[in-house]
Formats: C-alpha cells, structure tokens, sequence
C-alpha cells in the first residue's frame, strides 16, 4: 500500500500543538534553577553537559532537540524549551525564562513525587560546567503537557539538501514516503505491544495521512509512549542521513 499520497509530496503537517486533552501527557513536578549566563549561553551549558555524557546514535542526531508540548501553568510559557535524555536515558523536559540577571530554567524528568528530583546526577555536572548554576526549589506538576513532537517546516528539505540531492517536488515526496513507513512502523510497534489488532487499525486509518499526522495519532492512541517518541524524527533524520547510498531507498530513487 502506498504510505504517502503522491499529492501530498512536502506535506509533514507542521500545525501547531494540539490543545490539552487526552492526547497530552501533563508531567510531574520540576527542578528550579537559577543561572548567571544569558538564556543561549546558559542552553549551551546544558547541551554541553548532555553531550559530555550521552552517545549519539547517528552522526546527525542532536542529543539535545526540540520536544512536543503545550505549557498549562498561569504564567509566562518558557523562552526556549529542550528535550533530552538524562544519564539512564531517560527523557527530561527542560524549560528557560530570561531574567534581568541571566537565566532561570525548570528541569522536569519522567516520573512522579518529589525523591526523583533529588536524585538527578545531571544537576551536578551542569552545575560543575557552570559555576553560577544554583538550585532554587521546585516547580509544581501539571505545567507541562507533552504532546507529539512537531516537525519543522524544512525538516525534509534539510535532510534531502544534506544528503547532497536537490530539493525538487519528486525528491521531497520520496522522502516523505519513506519518512512515513518509518513512523507508520514505530508507531505500529508501540501500540502492538498493546494490541495487535489496534496496530492494525492504526496502520489503516493512518495509510495517507501526513507524517505529523501520524506522530499526533500516536500521541492521542497511547499518551504513555508520548515521552519515547520526542527524539523520534531526530532519529530518523540521523538514520536516513548515516545510510545515504544511491543503491538503496529512498536514495536510489532520487535524483540529483
């Protein structure tokens, strides 16, 4: 069966966040800290203790990237906000106000109760790549709700054009065919582990929807898997572009 319409060449589906409904998964309480650095600089040092740390699967997977998420606290929404994986790969949401005297930042990993604050390693090291860092309490739960990770604009341009091929109509469709088969596939993995024929289903429902489309169907089918699959289109890009052989799919059926 076809996974992409053939029409629907650049179509990712690049809408906004859905609103806070049972497709979104609220997350428990957050770290607060407050630092000297500027907002970027203060990211930088976060990036840089990820990657002091983590491994990346591919050569072109960021460890740190953009999650899915609709902010529900009373005040002023994050500047900036991150995903990550902490020291046992588990995902964290990071959030980032500018402030006149540098930044402040919530950290909100998995989980729920407060012990689970107290035992984030990372904390430490982040503090050791930034002495300004100091701990200033908690957050309360329910800020954050995850939903499925968006996908930006230009996220299948950028992977044609790195792979070295021109981003034409055809090139961009072949690659949201194939983009599609791998999330139809995860998808189908996750709520197989549930039901079999639910996957099933899934799969039929979802065989000429866009590729957001399917991250969302994922989100709202099974809102527990919503933290596993923020790194997802990250992965795929990597993966895509760790594989570019012009003998192989997508590749061979480009053109450049």
């Amino acid at each position: 069966m076809p996974l992409f319409g053939r029409r629907k060449a650049a179509r990712t589906g690049t809408a906004a966040p859905p609103e806070p409904g049972p497709q979104c998964l609220r997350l428990d309480s957050g770290r607060r800290f407050r630092s000297g650095l500027a907002l970027d600089d203060a990211l930088r040092s976060l990036t840089a203790t990820v990657e002091s740390y983590g491994e990346r699967p591919y050569e072109h997977t960021p460890l740190v990237f953009q999650p899915g998420f609709v902010w529900l606290g009373p005040d002023e929404p994050p500047a900036r906000v991150v995903g990550f994986h902490d020291t046992e790969d588990d995902f964290v949401f990071g959030a980032f106000w500018k402030t006149p005297a540098g930044t402040e930042s919530g950290l909100f990993p998995l989980g729920a109760g407060p012990d689970r604050l107290n035992r984030m390693p990372l904390a430490g090291m982040w503090k050791r790549r930034d002495p300004s860092l100091a701990s200033i309490g908690t957050l309360p739960p329910g800020l954050v709700g995850l939903t499925a990770p968006r996908l930006s604009p230009t996220y299948l341009e950028d992977i044609v054009r790195t792979a070295g091929f021109q981003p034409s109509e055809e090139n961009l469709a072949v690659l949201h065919e194939h983009v599609r088969s791998l999330f139809l596939i995860r998808a189908s993995q996750f709520i197989g582990m549930q039901q079999r024929a639910a996957a099933e289903r899934f799969v039929s429902t979802h065989e000429d929807a866009p590729a957001q489309q399917i991250l969302d169907g994922l989100a709202s089918a099974l809102p527990v898997v919503t933290p596993f699959i923020q790194a997802l289109p990250e992965r795929v890009h990597g993966l895509l572009l760790d594989s570019v052989d012009e003998t192989r799919n997508p590749w061979r059926r480009m053109h450049r």
